[in-house]
């Protein structure tokens, strides 16, 4: 992956950062492949091809900002899988951490929440999207500072090291490709594009089920469970959680 640096200085150190940390190439020119760059301040992914389709993290505004601006109650179905109930402090693991807007909503809701990422662009992204909310003057950096820890790392190695430390694990892998691609949300199409197919997600699914008292798996509501022997189905309007439990 690539990692454009800009003319402006102020971005040196933050790219010259990322590249080291993630292992992406600096570049000063554009190519016809996906790249990151700051724009306005903020991380972004994107293809050249079609540079007004941009992927960033950002808790602070658009439609994860306001959703983390309303108060979170347990009517929320992700809180209902999760089996929070409110004054509880649990802990949970999300395994596949992405863009991150799961995560703060279990966050808000005052759950322990460590967030793995294995993708170095997701994880560069969600990194650079939590410093910034963190640094700002919202109520938000207090959550992150209280309830949210970070980790770019494949989720199983880290539940074979920490097992004891989580009441649940939360796994959201990339959703099977839709036929009517149009229709998917440009968010969707970015990440795919970063990610590629989560094709290990059975095995990642095993592992955690043998390490984990409970994992939460988040699915398409029509798609095929990755794996049968689910405890029970928390089923929403376009997706549904599927329950294990050791």
């Amino acid at each position: 992956m690539d990692i454009l640096s800009k003319t402006n200085p102020a971005y040196a150190p933050p790219v010259t950062k990322l590249a080291e940390k993630y292992g992406f190439n600096i570049i000063s020119t554009l190519t016809d492949q996906p790249v990151l760059e700051y724009i306005d301040g903020r991380l972004s992914f994107y293809t050249p091809s079609v540079p007004a389709e941009t992927m960033c993290v950002d808790f602070l505004k658009g439609r994860t900002g306001y959703r983390l601006s309303t108060t979170a109650n347990t009517s929320q179905p992700l809180l209902k899988a999760i089996n929070y109930k409110t004054g509880q402090r649990l802990r949970i693991l999300d395994a596949t951490a992405g863009l991150g807007a799961d995560s703060m909503l279990m966050a808000v809701s005052n759950c322990e929440v460590t967030m793995c990422e294995r993708n170095p662009v997701m994880a560069a992204l969600l990194e650079d999207g939590l410093d910034r909310a963190r640094d700002s003057d919202q109520p938000i950096s207090a959550i992150i500072d209280h309830n949210i820890s970070f980790i770019h790392a494949n989720a199983i190695n880290v539940l074979k090291e920490r097992s004891q430390e989580f009441d649940a694990v939360y796994f959201d892998p990339m959703f099977p490709e839709r036929k009517k691609s149009a229709k998917v949300k440009k968010e969707m199409r970015l990440a795919a594009l970063a990610v590629g197919d989560d094709e290990d997600s059975a095995d990642v699914l095993k592992q955690a089920i043998a390490f984990a008292p409970r994992i939460i798996v988040k699915r398409p509501l029509k798609a095929e469970p990755i794996l049968a022997g689910f405890a029970r189905q928390l089923k929403g309007r376009s997706v549904r959680f599927d329950i294990y439990q050791r």
